[in-house]
């Protein structure tokens, strides 16, 4: 017999007020007989501090709309963050904004950061091709990103941001 809902399969859900969305491209094997696209995305909510899964929902597409009705679902089920960390995709700011309002802080994964980073590179120069000066200007930039006080961040992002005119005549890309 099917559980009825999540909480039956993984227990009392622990929830500290942070929320960590992303979404997986997943094929969906009972779709691949009818005339529909064989595929859609997985939702789904997870508490970083628990590591409890709090919600998960697969939806057609990824867009706004979809993370709109993700979001009124977990208000549904009574889930208030004050936090909410996404990758860097702009779907989730203004549904955020509308379902949870000003309140809530809308904060960027950084391990999706430095994918981007890692992904621009390949794509840029390829992934074996990638120069000296490239690679120097992504370990300055994790340095940034890594900083554990707002005060070594920004000095740390100043000194980068004189570097720019550098690294520019070295390299332009």
């Amino acid at each position: 017999q099917m559980a009825e809902n999540w909480e039956e399969i993984l227990g009392p859900v622990r929830f500290s007020g942070t929320l960590c969305i992303d979404e997986k491209f997943v094929r969906i094997a009972a779709l691949k007989k009818t005339k529909k696209k064989p595929f859609a995305y997985l939702f789904f909510a997870v508490d970083p501090a628990t590591s409890d899964l709090l919600h998960i929902e697969i939806f057609p597409t990824r867009d706004a709309e979809a993370a709109e009705a993700f979001l009124m679902q977990l208000k549904a089920k009574g889930i208030y963050p004050t936090t909410i960390m996404t990758d860097l995709a702009e779907t989730y700011d203004k549904p955020v904004r509308k379902v949870y309002g000003r309140s809530v802080t809308l904060a960027r994964c950084f391990f999706h950061f430095k994918k981007n980073i890692f992904d621009h590179m390949n794509k840029e120069f390829g992934k074996k091709d990638i120069p000296e000066v490239a690679e120097e200007l992504k370990e300055r930039i994790f340095d940034v990103v890594d900083a554990k006080a707002r005060k070594t961040i920004k000095k740390r992002y100043q000194k980068l941001e004189q570097l720019k005119p550098a690294y520019l005549a070295k390299d332009p890309k």
